[in-house]
């Protein structure tokens, strides 16, 4: 059996851990996230105290409210997330990104209208702890794993597997790699010799050079089955479509990797090749069998999970 389809197979004998604790080595959430703990718990407590001396203030407008609403504002532009004040705004659509993106007099006629109607359908909060702030803080986790996948990457290759990270994409030598986002994509592309026309504006997330071969790496993490989660999932079948002299390789960790790499599936598919998929089947083996037929014709090219990532560069 050729390499990158071992490396198929080896990855279904191999399922993701449900429990994935590898993550705690690079969410901030658990590390810089709970050492900024205290300053969360005081500008929490700091906008309940103005929120308190505001309420306590005329609705007429003076010297001392406006202050009062500047310093809101203020403390609100910081780490402010665990103020059930700033949880308000949410019952009327306004994110806190969106708020900081406003003028400063669109921020205060915004509090000004905020407050009234906090003060109208909620009783003022008793001052936070750091219990409560960093239960919030990991209840929050799931939203910030955008980039999970490559800095997973990262962790793997430079603590499980000993590579050096060179930020300059020009000079990567044997066993190095380099973020492609902080590089000039068009550059490594014709460097490369390759064309990656998968979409407009689209590129992988690692270049790795192991030995003297060149591995373009796109990862996505993916727990469970949906619309957009899918969409990833077409992305690396795209990508493992290409043949350009060049290693694709899609790595896709997360427990629905589980169900999509099944070891009864990839021995069946690899004692068939010639069968094609049942039109009735299940929307996950179909995206099995094509991985697995996209794998099968095009021999550069790895579709893994982690323990298949590790085995590959190990």
């Amino acid at each position: 059996m050729r390499k990158n389809l071992e490396s198929l197979l080896y990855s279904a004998k191999h399922p993701e851990d449900i429990l994935n604790k590898e993550y705690n080595h690079f969410y901030w959430h658990l590390s810089e996230g709970i050492k900024a703990a205290d300053e969360y718990v005081k500008i929490a407590n700091d906008i309940r105290t103005i929120i308190e001396q505001i309420k306590k203030h005329s609705t007429d407008v003076n010297e001392s409210r406006e202050d009062l609403i500047i310093e809101l504002d203020k403390n609100i532009c910081g780490k402010s997330i665990c103020s059930p004040f700033v949880m308000f705004f949410n019952v009327y659509d306004i994110s806190l990104s969106v708020y900081r993106k406003l003028t400063n007099e669109e921020r205060y006629d915004i509090l000004e209208k905020l407050l009234k109607l906090f003060f109208k359908n909620r009783k003022l909060y008793q001052a936070i702890d750091k219990s409560t702030v960093t239960g919030i803080l990991d209840k929050g986790a799931s939203r910030r794993q955008g980039n999970a996948g490559e800095m997973k990457l990262k962790y793997l290759l430079e603590k499980k597997l000993k590579f050096t990270l060179n930020d300059n994409y020009k000079q990567v030598s044997n066993n190095e790699f380099c973020f492609i986002s902080n590089g000039n994509w068009h550059g490594i592309k014709k460097i490369l010799g390759i064309r990656y026309n998968i979409a407009e504006n689209k590129k992988p997330d690692v270049l790795v050079k192991f030995n003297t071969e060149y591995f373009i790496i796109e990862a996505k993490h993916v727990k469970e089955s949906g619309g957009s989660q899918d969409k990833q999932i077409n992305e690396l079948i795209k990508m493992i479509s290409l043949n350009e002299g060049v290693h694709y390789l899609a790595f896709l960790d997360g427990i629905y990797a589980n169900d999509i790499l099944t070891e009864k599936k990839i021995i069946e598919y690899s004692n068939n090749r010639t069968r094609e998929i049942d039109s009735k089947a299940t929307k996950i083996n179909h995206q099995t069998f094509k991985i697995f037929r996209k794998i099968a014709d095009n021999p550069n090219n790895y579709f893994v999970n982690t323990a298949g990532f590790i085995k590959i560069f190990k």
